[in-house]
């Protein structure tokens, strides 16, 4: 309904993270019922909802499972898709750390992660988990985009110039590196990663 698309369209990516915590509030009736609801109408919000539910129980990959469907469903609140691609890249990546030996599960973990990078900018404050995926995925395309992104925005903050040093000197790219960490030394002139570099 438009009068409820237009009640949230104000409301920014944290907002959205407070509301869905604060609906579900880790009642196990209401997680019940929203489970059966989202079968029936299988709308954004709704599983936007549901996946912060099991988020909230630790049940990263149900909750990864849940926010892909989310962000491929129509959504009354605007902003769901694109924040669900997010949250279901970084529920993988959690559940990856865990054991790191499941292969799969980063692939997918990154897959999502690039499917968010095409959607538009992200917000600095999810770039550095993005990175991390992309990082950890060894998919060092998806991980010079991510920093692109943020370096357009601050291009001489330290952490990203380690960042984009380290993805440039894993991916081979060493003259690249090697600029990298001269600028890393310009700031930090006792950098290990930057002087071993």
């Amino acid at each position: 309904p438009p009068a409820l698309t237009q009640s949230f369209a104000g409301f920014g990516d944290f907002d959205l993270i407070r509301v869905a915590g604060i609906v579900t509030g880790g009642d196990k009736k209401f997680n019940s019922a929203l489970g059966r609801l989202v079968q029936v109408h299988p709308e954004g919000t709704l599983l936007w909802m549901r996946a912060a539910f099991l988020v909230m129980q630790k049940k990263y990959e149900q909750a990864a499972d849940a926010l892909v469907r989310a962000s491929e469903a129509p959504a009354m609140i605007p902003g769901i898709k694109p924040l669900s691609t997010f949250l279901a890249s970084t529920a993988l990546y959690v559940d990856w750390t865990k054991t790191r030996n499941d292969p799969v599960k980063i692939r997918r973990a990154v897959e999502l992660a690039r499917r968010r990078m095409n959607m538009g900018p992200i917000k600095p404050e999810f770039a550095e988990v993005m990175f991390n995926v992309a990082f950890a995925g060894k998919d060092e395309d998806l991980a010079r985009l991510i920093v692109a992104n943020v370096r357009r925005r601050i291009p001489n903050d330290l952490k990203w110039l380690m960042n984009d040093m380290a993805n440039e000197y894993r991916g081979g790219h060493y003259l690249r590196a090697i600029q990298l960490a001269n600028a890393i030394l310009s700031q930090k002139p006792n950098d290990n990663d930057a002087l071993a570099v």
